[in-house]
């Protein structure tokens, strides 16, 4: 089962919003604590904004927090009818570069932790 969410508040409320405006990532939790209180396998989708490529240690550490282990991220990106992507500018392929390898570096750091 895969769950959709980008990480702590903060980033995920920024894209992933009700229709009254409000963000979502409360609902996605309470959701989470109950397939982990039934013991039910999961995975979370996250996709990574060009916003959320500064918080690289925030998005770890709330997977973490959370008891989160397995996660993929997908990236922003223009499709169906998504018509732009936050990642329209010269900057974004060095912040993912950046993002990556600060990952990379907690994974090594905490083996076993995330997958």
């Amino acid at each position: 089962m895969g769950v959709s969410l980008d990480g702590p508040a903060f980033i995920h409320d920024k894209n992933r919003v009700m229709r009254n405006g409000k963000g979502t990532h409360s609902k996605v939790m309470e959701g989470i604590k109950l397939l982990q209180k039934e013991n039910i396998n999961f995975e979370v989708i996250a996709v990574l904004t060009s916003f959320s490529l500064d918080y690289p240690d925030e998005i770890y550490n709330f997977f973490i927090e959370n008891k989160i282990t397995g996660v993929g991220f997908n990236l922003d990106e223009i499709e169906g009818t998504h018509l732009t992507s936050s990642y329209q500018n010269e900057n974004a392929e060095n912040k993912y570069r950046q993002f990556m390898r600060r990952l990379m570096e907690l994974l090594f750091l905490n083996p076993g932790k995330l997958r």
